[in-house]
């Protein structure tokens, strides 16, 4: 495949971006001494995605990779790197304190999932689709990183939490999700995942209570499901490694709750209306079934094995070789 002018715009774009995020972050680091490790772990995965974006442009060109712009138009990524830029500079004149260096990465890095710029690559080998779940699934785990760095991320109701047991005859849960040690799957970054997709959708109640705007609603919600696609990367890259033998159901109902999701928003997108009860009572169940019961399924097979899975590091991501004709 050849690459048409504005898809090596667009990557370009990418690699930029990834390259001054990675200034960033170092400016970050020597400024914000007590986070410093923080920020230097982060400046080292922005580096490498900087290279492997180059190396993901070299195998388009070889044809182990396509190549679609559809989900980038150029306007948005100028105003994201213009965004990080004029963050360079007020970081360089010493103008940021902790928590705003906080909040502005996480909306730079939310937007970059957003962006979707390594959703865009469609794999025609396995080892390239296996670096581009890890790629998908590390840009989530910044995120959900940084949220937990400004601390917790979703309201709890004081009697919610007895309600949201994981007990198969327990009943459904009511408007708000609440994760439960009961729920977790002894592998730190999905259940940290796990804790950031409920308080999106905690938010997203909150925000229709309050009576979000529909531009704010929306955003949320295609932020919810570009988090929920890089999720089930991390999931997909855990079942794999584990050879965990539902792997395929348990896809399936990944991409039956994304068809799902999509068909509401594209519906409240042509409608002028309220965003749906129905819409809010979907995710709430979905999410309190699937992480109660079967991502269950693929935790009992990582522990019946004695493979327990690790959050991989920024440092310990090398794409290797994926080109056709590499061994």
């Amino acid at each position: 495949m050849i690459l048409n002018d504005n898809q090596i715009n667009i990557l370009d774009h990418y690699r930029r971006q990834k390259s001054l995020l990675a200034d960033l972050y170092r400016l970050f680091a020597e400024r914000l001494p007590a986070d410093r490790a923080f920020w230097d772990r982060l400046v080292q995965a922005k580096q490498m995605h900087a290279q492997i974006i180059e190396k993901l442009r070299d195998a388009t060109q070889k044809g182990a990779l396509t190549f679609e712009e559809v989900k980038s138009k150029t306007e948005a990524l100028d105003l994201t790197t213009e965004r990080i830029q004029d963050l360079l500079k007020k970081a360089q004149q010493g103008d940021i304190d902790r928590t705003e260096a906080l909040t502005q990465a996480l909306k730079i890095e939310s937007s970059l999932i957003g962006q979707g710029a390594f959703s865009q690559f469609k794999p025609l080998t396995e080892k390239a689709g296996s670096v581009l779940r890890k790629l998908s699934a590390e840009n989530l785990n910044h995120v959900v990183r940084i949220r937990e760095m400004l601390g917790p991320h979703q309201k709890v109701a004081s009697n919610s939490t007895e309600s949201q047991t994981c007990d198969p005859e327990s009943k459904a849960p009511g408007k708000r999700l609440v994760w439960t040690t009961e729920m977790s799957v002894d592998i730190p970054n999905i259940d940290a995942q796990h804790r950031f997709l409920f308080g999106q959708i905690n938010e997203l109640v909150d925000l229709r209570e309050r009576g979000g705007s529909r531009e704010r609603l929306l955003r949320v919600l295609k932020a919810l499901m570009n988090f929920s696609d890089a999720h089930f990367d991390s999931e997909d890259e855990v079942m794999i490694d584990s050879d965990f033998p539902l792997f395929i159901n348990h896809r399936a109902e990944h991409q039956k709750y994304i068809t799902h999701l999509a068909g509401f928003v594209d519906q409240y997108v042509k409608e002028e209306r309220n965003l749906p009860d129905k819409m809010l009572e979907f995710l709430v169940a979905w999410w309190f079934q699937h992480t109660c019961q079967s991502d269950q399924k693929y935790a009992r097979w990582i522990h019946s094995q004695g493979a327990k899975q690790r959050s991989k590091d920024p440092e310990e991501l090398y794409p290797g070789p994926f080109y056709p004709e590499d061994p």
